[in-house]
């Protein structure tokens, strides 16, 4: 079974060597995160206590809401209509100011 992978999580895997072991060693440190959901409707509290994540959430809204729309679902394209978009209603303005591609 040389080379078969082995998940034992999403995102995880190690490869099964001749003898069937894995191949990767036990770490001596797992780290752990939180996840939180910052889709309209969540996590309320954390967005107000957050200005800047949750003009985060509007720019990836604003980016989603131009992909559907867009027949050739260009990720390229919806990018910059956001871009655009949150610079003129102050989204994110400085930050995507100083760092959008000029092309």
């Amino acid at each position: 079974m040389r080379g078969t992978e082995v998940g034992r999580c999403p995102g995880s895997r190690g490869l099964l060597d001749a003898d069937g072991e894995t191949g990767v060693k036990k770490p001596e440190l797992e780290p752990t995160c939180t996840v939180y959901n910052i889709n309209p409707g969540k996590n309320r509290k954390l967005l107000s206590e957050c200005p800047v994540l949750g003009q985060y959430m509007l720019f990836v809204g604003h980016m989603r809401e131009y992909l559907g729309k867009d027949s050739e679902k260009d990720l390229g394209k919806a990018i910059d209509k956001a871009i655009e978009r949150c610079i003129r209603e102050d989204v994110l303005r400085e930050f995507l100011m100083r760092r959008r591609w000029h092309g």
